[in-house]
């Protein structure tokens, strides 16, 4: 059993190795056995993310999400009319993620782990995520910008300039981009998704996770662990494959909710 696979979603400094966890623990040769809630199954997974221009995949992903998930994840080029893209925006707005809020809502939060700053991310955060949505919307219209120093800067190149001075909505997009500031919600997004799969759920959560999960695999909560995890059934217990985080599961009171009893896991 390889626990290097382990290692859980963007570790913060006060995150110790010997908190993840706690309670009744047993070794035996290879095998761990410990106590833990059976959640959920992947039903879908995308391609490795990027971290080098994340926008396509994020593009991708809600396409995908405004579709009810049924539709293939669409596979290399991201293009989309402006019609389109607007149309996909307003559908996300439109749909509710399991009851709780907008599927908008739910993709900005589970694209960086609903974490900003080391902290729970805000509401207040939610404009920078705008700016990436104004981002799209401005390579739409053939304008393209990248982040320079950090995060902290963008820079826009010869062809996509000579666009924008001739186009008055993309000026008026970038202005916007400008005041909402993309870079906060760029640099934790770069942070957090760098190869790692986006996914979806039988019953409907979305989140992402460590590469290596497949359609089928479980998620599931060990006791004493910061995220989620994606473990393999095998025919004498499971296969660690690494951690994920899951959107909307957070306490006991939620796990039991999607009807999860605790169990032992056999882990090799």
């Amino acid at each position: 059993m390889d626990l290097s696979l382990a290692q859980t979603i963007a570790l913060r400094p006060h995150n110790k190795i010997k908190g993840q966890i706690k309670g009744p623990i047993s070794f035996d040769s290879d095998v761990m056995r410990l106590p833990g809630y059976h959640l959920d199954r992947i039903s879908y997974i995308s391609d490795p993310l990027t971290s080098e221009d994340p926008l396509p995949d994020i593009q991708r992903i809600m396409v995908f999400l405004s579709q009810g998930g049924v539709a293939t994840y669409p596979p290399g080029d991201a293009t989309l009319t402006i019609q389109d893209l607007e149309h996909t925006i307003d559908r996300l707005k439109q749909l509710i993620y399991l009851g709780q809020e907008s599927q908008q809502e739910a993709i900005w939060r589970t694209l960086i782990a609903n974490t900003a700053l080391f902290v729970t991310a805000r509401s207040t955060f939610r404009q920078h995520f705008d700016a990436i949505v104004d981002s799209l919307r401005l390579r739409a219209r053939g304008v393209f910008w990248k982040c320079v120093k950090a995060y902290d800067d963008t820079e826009i190149d010869d062809t996509s300039w000579s666009r924008l001075e001739g186009d008055l909505v993309a000026q008026q997009l970038w202005q916007r981009i400008q005041a909402k500031d993309a870079g906060p919600y760029y640099r934790e997004l770069v942070n957090t998704i760098g190869r790692r799969i986006f996914s979806t759920t039988e019953k409907g959560y979305i989140g992402f996770g460590s590469p290596g999960g497949q359609i089928g695999d479980s998620i599931v909560i060990l006791k004493g662990g910061w995220t989620p995890f994606i473990l393999r059934q095998q025919e004498n217990g499971f296969q660690m494959i690494g951690d994920t985080y899951v959107h909307g599961i957070r306490k006991v009171r939620s796990w039991r909710r999607i009807g999860s009893k605790r169990q032992f896991f056999e882990i090799r």
